[in-house]
């Protein structure tokens, strides 16, 4: 599942985590539908919130979900037929002034209901997706719920549910070795203990094999955790080096930087570039795709750039890495800082080949040439 998310396609080339999460990522907001044979969800999503979740069956209507658990007897739902029909009003309306459930009770198991359409959807390996950028037609006429959580959190809570082993297994074929990449507070904060257990695991031992062997858990939540982890973007794959040839490298021009900051421009210069050329052929989503090959080598990055960002310009941002070296010694230090720099262009250079095809990365290497040493 690399590159940026299209508007239509199969599940199993993309899962539906995935789809959630790299719309939230490439800033989507619209209708996210997805058919399985007859059945069918309707996601309206606006930013990073799921507000809506819809299907057309009738056993999945609210008023099913409640008579399924007991919460309403056949002849209280009778009694609430005849009310509604009687003062024009929606069923939520009468569940409140009928005094079944008070408005805190009633949203509680509306949000219950909503993720019971989505959680079980979440492992489904075959089917359709379509996204529509307009979420405005969907409103008309529908109990307007918000499912008022961060994506990470909802996402989370979903994949804590999955027990198809198969499909977990199945998210890893790509990526038998990771590198910690990306360990935040906040994404801290809504693990569990034993999901925390599983983020220090990883901290020791790179390898699946390995961590799922050592894991005091078993394989599905082990595995859970994992994929949640990779999604989030805590955890990204170990990739081998892919050297490329032909990059220019005018070592009299680095050899005269005198300071981080110097060369940082020299290189910015160069990230910019490569930016432009890769956002005007497929939009915005240039940042991520150029963060996630940054993401790809970080392993192999000196530690004060291993929090490296990519703006939405395409540089990198300064002020952290900067802030993070104060301490280093340029004359000591220069050689590996620029290496580092180098195999940054050398990753976003590939993934350009990767994403546009060999005639823009020479067009990239010819304007380094002609340009980027100026």
């Amino acid at each position: 599942m690399n590159g940026p998310l299209p508007l239509t396609g199969t599940l199993g080339t993309w899962d539906i985590p995935s789809i959630l999460i790299q719309m939230h990522a490439q800033g989507l907001s619209g209708i996210l539908n997805i058919r399985r044979g007859v059945i069918n969800r309707e996601l309206i999503i606006e930013g990073d919130r799921i507000r809506q979740i819809n299907s057309p069956e009738d056993a999945d209507r609210f008023d099913q979900f409640l008579l399924d658990r007991n919460l309403i007897s056949k002849a209280q739902w009778q009694s609430l037929e005849k009310t509604m029909k009687s003062k024009q009003l929606r069923f939520t309306r009468v569940l409140i002034e009928t005094s079944l459930f008070t408005p805190d009770r009633l949203w509680e198991l509306i949000l219950a209901h909503q993720k019971q359409l989505l959680f079980p959807i979440f492992p489904w390996a075959d089917g359709r997706f379509d996204i529509a950028c307009s979420a405005q037609s969907s409103r008309e006429g529908k109990n307007w719920v918000c499912i008022d959580q961060p994506i990470h959190s909802l996402l989370l809570e979903g994949i804590r549910l999955i027990e198809d082993e198969v499909f977990l297994s199945q998210r890893f074929q790509n990526c038998p070795e990771f590198v910690l990449v990306n360990v935040n507070d906040s994404a801290i904060q809504i693990l569990k203990d034993y999901e925390r257990y599983v983020l220090y695991l990883v901290r020791d031992h790179s390898i699946l094999g390995e961590i799922l062997t050592r894991s005091e858990l078993s394989n599905v939540m082990t595995l859970r955790i994992l994929f949640y982890f990779l999604l989030t973007g805590i955890l990204a794959p170990k990739k081998e080096s892919v050297p490329l040839q032909n990059v220019p490298r005018d070592r009299n021009r680095i050899q005269s930087f005198h300071t981080f900051e110097e060369a940082l421009n020299f290189f910015n210069t160069q990230y910019e570039y490569i930016y432009w050329v890769l956002s005007k052929e497929i939009g915005p989503v240039a940042g991520s795709i150029l963060h996630d090959a940054v993401l790809g080598i970080i392993d192999r990055l000196p530690p004060y750039l291993r929090t490296t960002q990519v703006t939405e310009n395409g540089r990198i941002d300064e002020k952290p890495i900067l802030k993070a070296m104060w301490f280093v010694n340029f004359e000591q230090s220069s050689g590996e800082f620029l290496t580092a720099l180098e195999e940054i262009l050398y990753a976003e250079i590939f993934s350009v080949k990767k994403h546009l095809g060999r005639e823009y990365e020479q067009a990239i290497l010819q304007w380094i040439r002609d340009n980027g040493n100026d």
